[in-house]
């Protein structure tokens, strides 16, 4: 039909401006992926590299300015 598949789209800019942000902050964490959760909606999932980096608390200020919900690894 030729129709935009908005889901994926959704995905792609939830993975784009996370990691964007935490890139910008310095935290060397991104996302990995983006689920669909029935109560949440889409979540993003967090990983990465060295402990600090994975502190909910840092990664808490990146991302708490943003509707979309996250969780890390």
């Amino acid at each position: 039909v030729g129709k935009i598949f908005k889901p994926d789209l959704r995905k792609r800019a939830i993975v784009r401006v996370l990691n964007a942000e935490m890139q910008s902050k310095g935290i060397k964490a991104k996302v990995t992926e983006v689920l669909e959760d029935k109560v949440s909606g889409l979540t993003a999932i967090i990983s990465g590299e060295g402990s600090s980096d994975l502190k909910q608390e840092v990664i808490g200020d990146a991302l708490n300015q943003f509707t979309v919900p996250w969780r890390k690894l």
